[in-house]
């Protein structure tokens, strides 16, 4: 899958702009703010439903106006071109294929596939689970769209459930059944998707850090929950570990078990990358699992994802960023950088952004 092209108006500093890339690598250059992290955070609100760093609508509006507009035209595997389309204006975002409305986020996970890597990855190895629990529910809902409406039910009778501990206290108890259940059964597919993952991810990164590294270190992934998933019987252990904390539930008012809580374990040749690792190994980390989710693309769902690198390149050594183009070889790739540093690919597409007019170079 590649993107063709990409036509702009209003969006953040970019004024306008109408844009066709190449298949294999295209490079956009420019100082800090100038609007290469905005081009290529179009292009996945176009793809995916969301923006990697905004949630607020009226962030995106540029000075011009108060609308702004995304197309994208996107050829697949078979040849087949659809135009990706967002539109936002005060009363809210809109997104389109093919002319058709968007009815669920699901869709464009469905229709397109893309892979974006910020230095802000570096944050699911160092900070907080809830970075890694954004993590595996953005990838998993990527490679297996359905995962994305799991995600939104559980947060649904999730939040249900909160209401009636904070309104209701001790008295909450009688009414507990009919929430639990919910829990217990989207819960248990939300934890089984996520091993499931993991145990893949573990596979496929191993060989990439490897590549990149060019060390004989060993990372693994891991789940980690409060809930036994080791005894086959994962509703059962759900259900018996919503009971035992409904006491501090009533307590706390607040559900203190299940996959909103759970985390992420990377190790570094069996040592936490989080506690552990240099920054060095913590990059490599961060970029393998992306170049692992590539291929998992790739082998899921029959092709190639867009990738995004969006200032890489910045936070690579010199021997690493070369070593990084080719491993992102054979997909379309879009890299913003401040200065081209390293090897790139000679039918690679330059472009240059200055106070937001991308123009090709």
């Amino acid at each position: 899958m590649f993107v063709d092209s990409l036509a702009l108006e209003n969006f953040r500093n970019i004024k306008n702009a109408s844009l066709s890339f190449g298949e294999g690598c295209n490079v956009l250059t420019g100082s800090n703010g100038q609007g290469k992290t905005n081009t290529v955070e179009a292009i996945y609100l176009a793809l995916s439903g969301k923006s990697h760093r905004e949630s607020v609508t009226a962030n995106f509006i540029g000075p011009v106006s108060n609308r702004t507009t995304v197309a994208c035209t996107v050829t697949d595997s078979l040849n087949v071109t659809t135009l990706a389309a967002v539109s936002m204006d005060e009363t809210g975002k809109r997104h389109f294929i093919g002319g058709d409305a968007v009815k669920s986020r699901r869709e464009l996970l469905s229709a397109y596939s893309v892979v974006f890597f910020t230095p802000e990855d570096l944050r699911i190895i160092q900070d907080s689970p809830a970075a890694r629990r954004t993590f595996m529910n953005d990838a998993i809902s990527s490679l297996y769209p359905r995962y994305a409406a799991l995600v939104s039910d559980y947060s649904t009778v999730l939040r249900q459930r909160g209401f009636l501990l904070r309104d209701y206290g001790p008295s909450a108890n009688s009414m507990m059944e009919v929430y639990d259940e919910q829990l217990v059964g989207i819960g248990s597919s939300i934890i089984t998707a996520r091993l499931k993952f993991l145990k893949q991810l573990s596979e496929a990164a191993k060989a990439k850090y490897g590549e990149i590294s060019e060390k004989a270190e060993d990372i693994a992934f891991s789940y980690l929950t409060d809930i036994d998933v080791t005894s086959g019987e994962l509703q059962e252990s759900y259900r018996r570990a919503l009971e035992e904390s409904r006491t501090a539930d009533i307590s706390s008012a607040s559900t203190r078990v299940g996959p909103h809580h759970d985390d992420m374990d990377i190790t570094v040749s069996g040592r936490s990358a989080r506690r552990f690792a240099s920054r060095g190994q913590q990059r490599s980390v961060a970029l393998a699992m992306k170049l692992a989710l590539c291929d998992m693309t790739r082998s899921l769902r029959g092709e190639e994802p867009v990738v995004l690198l969006d200032d890489v390149m910045s936070e690579l050594d010199v021997s690493r960023r070369s070593q990084a183009v080719k491993l992102f070889s054979g997909r379309q790739v879009f890299i913003t950088t401040t200065e081209v540093c390293f090897d790139i690919p000679s039918d690679t597409r330059l472009f240059k952004a200055v106070s937001g007019e991308i123009s090709p170079i």
